[in-house]
């Protein structure tokens, strides 16, 4: 490098965990800026890389030129840079998978096309007369307090907490843009986005912006460009929206906030509601989350004053009649109880719709042999393939491999195998056989994958004007489907007995918002009818669940009293990994009892584990875990950060990998 050529510092949008350094060619200095993209050397290829700085001095002696500048102007801001980064930081990823999220994927191809940022529009976008909601009462009050927030830039958490939070969302955004600020706001499903697009079209004359990951990449592109250019715009979108390019940020609207969507399952495993609030922090914005039972976490929040609780007090009246079926005494003939099937033929003979939910796919949990205990697993997962009868297939519901049927155990070779458990294909069955004549639909992720079998299922449902829905989580988020009279919760108890923490919440959760779908009748069908998931969801009490779960949660020292950074050590053979997992906990061990002797950091830190993960194998690949537990992130992060580097360091084992969930809300 020739002492003359300046350097600047370059992310590349892959896993690589450090910036790289590249030395300036003089003829390029005057164009390049942070977040530009420029093609460099890598390796024995090119990439594309984002300049994030200029340096003063490099890692290494010899450096190698950039080979081109990309963009005329920057494609990302500095406050998106800053935002990525210290997203990367909390999250132990590196910065690079973060831009992957933060830039359209088109924009990130090997091409060199430039990309041109259009001019901001020559006015914002004309809306109708001031929204006013129907209702005044508690919504006005709800609005006015936001509004106050909006009007004055002030970063405030507000968690509203309510069935029916449209109106209170519409006059947000009125309000916000009528300050001539950008609102963006987050939905947990695709599914979502285009009913309340729609309301915003009807009663405020807006269009959205809209980005999700099923956009065609040029579409994607022209919104991503077109929100970057604005000043006074609504966005709209999925987890991924929170990188958004929008500026002038007045508020952040985060519906169904409780929903598990919102957290990215691979690297980087960010949070989208917990990183809206850092973006709106850092844009002097007001957060509105929205729920109708809140994360525990965000609930406590509301309790220590962190937060702003709101409510809205006439959804009272919103009270289907809630009947507990004890599985263990009720009669039955299958999964459907008698006390069930006569509600459902009452219901159809009246002419209303129906809905029966069960939170699985298929014909039955897997294959099961009565003469030997054989059940039919996933080589790759090593847990029970679901049996799904209407394309005859075991599948794997976790890497999603696909097997053959089998007529005889091969194990034994005995014949009888039987189908345990149920799923929505043998719910449909079973009420076929009640109801004939009935109109019956079927709703799961294996009929509607993609949006080409979106649209289909859609027509098709709004030609049959089905009478009887069966389906999984499909029935929350299908926004074609009616207002139900009855709701039957064919397996109440599905979740509630994994082996996570959580598991009582989320099915409190999942009761609270099956049960506000219906308008006059719920059956819920359980093994454990005392669980107080299922007592306090039948009494529409969530105030005293939330109270019992953050006692239980407090004296066993979990979130949100203590904070966890989850960690999967996985690969190919089990002994190395064992290994691998037994010489990370004590490296972090080590570390720990040093920082103990010194008094720094005393007694805030421990470790569970290592063992085998509940689910020790998926796609071929075994896997152990821990758990690493502390009161503050930031000193627990900085111990996780260190002790995984010096494990790095020591343990440079081919085939093992390390998994990092900072903040985890799955535990298998």
């Amino acid at each position: 490098m020739s002492p003359s050529k300046k350097i600047v510092e370059v992310v590349i949008p892959t896993g690589i965990g450090k910036t790289l350094h590249y030395s300036v060619p003089p003829a390029f200095e005057p164009r390049i800026q942070a977040g530009m993209r420029v093609r460099v050397p890598l390796g024995p290829r090119q990439a594309t890389g984002y300049v994030v700085d200029w340096v003063k001095t490099a890692e290494v002696l010899t450096l190698r030129d950039i080979l081109e500048v990309l963009d005329a102007t920057p494609l990302l801001d500095q406050w998106l840079l800053d935002f990525t980064r210290w997203a990367a930081d909390y999250y132990l990823a590196p910065w690079g998978r973060l831009l992957q999220y933060a830039v359209p994927p088109i924009a990130q191809r090997k091409d060199r096309r430039a990309i041109q940022i259009p001019p901001p529009p020559e006015q914002a976008q004309e809306l109708r007369a001031a929204y006013r909601p129907d209702r005044p009462g508690s919504e006005q009050l709800a609005t006015e307090e936001i509004v106050a927030a909006v009007r004055a830039g002030l970063y405030k958490v507000f968690l509203l907490r309510a069935h029916s939070r449209l109106a209170v969302y519409l006059k947000a955004i009125d309000t916000t843009l009528k300050t001539g600020k950008s609102c963006l706001l987050l939905v947990p499903e695709i599914l979502q986005i285009e009913p309340i697009a729609t309301q915003l079209k009807l009663m405020l004359g807006l269009d959205p912006l809209i980005i999700h990951g099923e956009l065609n990449p040029r579409k994607r592109l022209d919104n991503w460009l077109k929100i970057k250019a604005s000043k006074n715009s609504v966005v709209i979108g999925t987890r991924s929206a929170v990188f958004a390019p929008i500026s002038n940020l007045g508020l952040i609207i985060v519906d169904e906030e409780q929903d598990i969507s919102y957290k990215q399952e691979e690297s980087p495993r960010y949070h989208a509601r917990d990183l809206s609030l850092v973006r709106a922090r850092g844009s002097g914005a007001a957060v509105l989350l929205g729920s109708a039972a809140p994360s525990m976490e965000s609930y406590y929040h509301v309790q220590t004053g962190k937060y702003h609780g709101l409510r809205l007090h006439e959804e009272a009246s919103h009270s289907p009649a809630v009947e507990i079926v004890d599985l263990r005494e009720a009669p039955r003939s299958g999964f459907v109880s008698e006390p069930l099937k006569k509600a459902v033929v009452r219901h159809v003979a009246k002419g209303d719709s129906i809905a029966l939910f069960i939170n699985r796919r298929g014909f039955a949990h897997g294959i099961f042999c009565r003469d030997c205990g054989y059940t039919a697993r996933c080589p790759s997962c090593n847990i029970a393939a679901a049996y799904h009868k209407e394309t005859r297939q075991l599948r794997c519901h976790y890497c999603g491999r696909i097997q053959p049927p089998i007529d005889s155990c091969p194990d034994c070779r005995g014949a009888r195998l039987i189908a345990v458990g149920s799923g929505t294909e043998r719910v449909f069955e079973e009420v076929k056989t009640v109801l004939p004549e009935a109109r019956i639909e079927r709703l799961d992720r294996d009929l509607i994958g993609g949006k080409k079998k979106r649209r289909e299922v859609a027509a098709r449902l709004a030609e049959t004007r089905a009478e009887v829905f069966i389906g999984t989580q499909l029935l929350l988020s299908w926004s074609e489907l009616p207002t139900f009279s009855l709701i039957g919760l064919v397996w109440a108890d599905q979740g509630l007995h994994l082996p996570d923490f959580r598991a009582g919440e989320r099915t409190f959760q999942l009761l609270t918002l099956l049960m506000q779908r219906s308008k006059e009748e719920v059956l819920i069908q359980t093994y454990t009818p005392d669980h107080p998931a299922i007592q306090f969801a039948a009494q529409r009490d969530y105030a005293g669940f939330a109270q019992t779960e953050l006692e239980t949660r407090k004296a066993l020292g979990l979130p949100p009293y203590r904070r966890l950074i989850r960690l999967v050590v996985n690969g190919r053979r089990e002994g190395p990994v064992q290994r691998a997992a037994e010489s990370l906990a004590a490296i972090l061990h080590r570390m720990a009892g040093e920082k103990d002797r010194t008094g720094e950091d005393k007694g805030r830190f421990d470790i569970l584990g290592p063992v085998p993960a509940p689910v020790s194998k998926r796609r071929s690949r075994y896997r152990w875990h821990l758990l690493l537990r502390g009161r503050d992130p930031g000193p627990l992060h900085h111990w996780a950060a260190a002790g995984i580097q010096a494990w790095t360091n020591k343990n440079p084992a081919t085939g093992i990998k390390l998994e990092i969930d900072v903040d985890p809300l799955q535990m298998l």
